[in-house]
């Protein structure tokens, strides 16, 4: 097994998976000018890792995140930057944060920063310092990735580049029904409330298309306005 620093403010629930695949120990990183993860192996490495809401908000040149970076770099370590949470583009240019909730992503929250300054700055950190982005939806999925870094920063760029021949695990596939529901802009539906609604309705076409009596019947006055709404569709 490889070994693992982490920082001591670190989520237990990333230990926890880590711990599984890597000997890991918690220490005061930040205090020696490292980030929240270091290791050894071939160079010296360290992760910082951000959540999306951190990363869009201090992800500027000569802002917070840049003097941590530099910190980093005159520390002579390898740096990887982590971000917690997936991150597209809005219709008026802004930033959207997206996370994961079960099988399914869902809409946080939304930024005034512009992504495509956004994605500048990151493109400006690989350019400049050799530091890589890496995305993950929770920190579960953050736990695997570090994981996967550490194991791989091990090995040649050649083993690295291996195909992996062994078994793969099975994902469970998402309903694009729930989906469906879960995307409706304004109408706050989550996991429960879209199997709810589908308990009542096959598909949500079926729901979009019910009068409007007979949807506040099934699902309440409540959340059968709010999805007539989302979809533009008026309501007495």
């Amino acid at each position: 097994m490889y070994s693992l620093a982490l920082d001591i403010f670190e989520p237990r629930s990333i230990e926890t998976v880590l711990s599984q695949s890597l000997n890991v120990a918690r220490c005061p990183l930040q205090s020696q000018g490292l980030a929240d993860y270091y290791w050894e192996a071939i160079h010296r490495e360290t992760i910082e890792r951000k959540q999306g809401g951190e990363l869009i908000g201090q992800a500027y040149p000569r802002g917070r995140l840049d003097g941590q970076l530099r910190k980093y770099i005159i520390s002579e370590v390898r740096v990887t930057l982590l971000c917690e949470g997936l991150i597209s583009p809005a219709s008026d240019g802004g930033c959207i944060l997206w996370g994961r909730r079960g099988d399914y992503y869902v809409r946080l929250k939304s930024f005034k920063r512009k992504y495509i300054s956004l994605m500048a700055y990151l493109w400006s950190i690989q350019k400049r310092w050799g530091i890589q982005t890496v995305f993950t939806s929770d920190p579960v999925a953050s736990a695997l990735a570090i994981g996967a870094i550490v194991t791989n920063s091990h090995k040649t760029i050649s083993d690295t580049l291996n195909p992996y021949s062994g078994a793969r695990p099975l994902l469970s596939a998402p309903n694009p029904y729930i989906e469906t529901l879960i995307g409706l802009s304004g109408a706050h539906i989550g996991e429960v409330t879209a199997k709810k609604v589908l308990s009542h309705y096959s598909t949500p076409f079926l729901a979009f298309t019910e009068d409007v009596a007979s949807l506040r019947k099934a699902l309440g006055k409540n959340l059968a306005d709010r999805i007539l709404q989302s979809i533009g569709r008026a309501t007495p």
